[in-house]
């Protein structure tokens, strides 16, 4: 296939929402008659029964867009410090109970230990989030072949998802790098169970990474004719981190399209996840993809696994059969995990 002209409509339609509510659960053991233990229960009643109340009105200051209570703000800091006394506490915040004039005043034993037995404290920060999301991709067309003929085209996708998480304090960074990926069957926001070690960022380190779903293939340039993809240097993103503005630079006749009047395109390969370890590679012709677009448009979406990020798709573009057909072309950033 060799396009002489083109005339193609990318769109897109994304849409997403998310309710967070956020809460401290503290279980408390106190010995009452140790000193201090009985004044230290009811700061920290008082105080957690104020920041309670407080939270509601929040809530209801916020809806009616005014400003929440400063002074509700104040005791969140005094009980923050009181938990967490370790640098972690807002500025300004009050005085520790600990300084309290109460406690202070009362007698001590000299002969007593340095520590306390008075409380134990269990403090858990829970996240509970809900969120939707949704993105719409079409793409439309018509082109003229080298041969004289025409082909009309209109694909597209549609993902959408629900999900609900919980968790308890904690913080994770995810390492994510965003090569292309051709959907030869119908796009999915889904990955392959499959795992495989690949130097996706080329430091010279394997990483762990799920490949596309079945039914996609991560797009490479076999470089050295080996057959395989050697690294994310032979991919399309990973390296300047729009996949699209790399294939673009394949494009000799500056027609908009990747095909066969490029001199790239015969080195052009799929790589699938398969029942070999390191899955299988196709060529483009082998694959049926005669041309693909250059042109993309954003298309967000965040592909997720039992609350777990997974990728996030990018953009998106389309690719016509060498005599029919056509199909979808997505950049997606995949999460890469070191090997254990």
């Amino acid at each position: 296939m060799r396009i002489t002209q083109s005339d193609l409509q990318l769109a897109s339609q994304h849409a997403s929402s998310s309710e967070t509510l956020q809460s401290l659960q503290v279980g408390q053991k106190l010995s009452l008659d140790e000193p201090g233990a009985g004044l230290f229960a009811d700061f920290f009643n008082e105080q957690l029964s104020a920041l309670s109340s407080g939270l509601d009105k929040a809530k209801q200051q916020e809806q009616a867009g005014k400003d929440v209570d400063k002074s509700k703000e104040q005791r969140f800091q005094s009980l923050w410090e009181m938990l967490f006394g370790d640098g972690r506490t807002p500025a300004q915040s009050p005085p520790s109970p600990c300084t309290n004039d109460k406690l202070s005043s009362q007698p001590t034993d000299a002969a007593a230990p340095a520590t306390s037995k008075g409380y134990q404290l269990q403090i858990l920060a829970i996240e509970h989030t809900k969120t939707t999301e949704s993105c719409n991709f079409n793409a439309s067309g018509k082109v003229c072949l080298s041969d004289g003929s025409t082909r009309q085209f209109d694909v597209g996708y549609q993902n959408a998802q629900s999900s609900e998480t919980t968790r308890v304090a904690g913080a994770q960074w995810l390492n994510i790098k965003d090569p292309l990926v051709i959907d030869t069957g119908a796009a999915t926001n889904k990955l392959s169970p499959q795992t495989v070690a690949f130097d996706l960022d080329s430091d010279g380190k394997k990483e762990n990474m799920r490949l596309p779903d079945a039914g996609s293939g991560l797009l490479f340039l076999d470089r050295n004719h080996n057959g395989s993809a050697d690294n994310g240097s032979e991919l399309f993103g990973p390296e300047s981190g729009n996949g699209f503005s790399e294939l673009a630079k394949l494009d000799d006749d500056h027609n908009g399209w990747i095909d066969e009047g490029d001199t790239a395109y015969k080195d052009l390969k799929l790589w699938q996840s398969g029942e070999q370890s390191n899955g299988r590679i196709q060529t483009l012709a082998e694959a049926g993809v005669g041309a693909m677009a250059t042109q993309s448009t954003t298309t967000e979406f965040t592909l997720k696994e039992e609350g777990n990020v997974l990728g996030q798709i990018r953009a998106s573009s389309v690719w016509l059969g060498e005599h029919s057909g056509a199909g979808t072309v997505r950049q997606i950033d995949l999460v890469t995990r070191p090997q254990a």
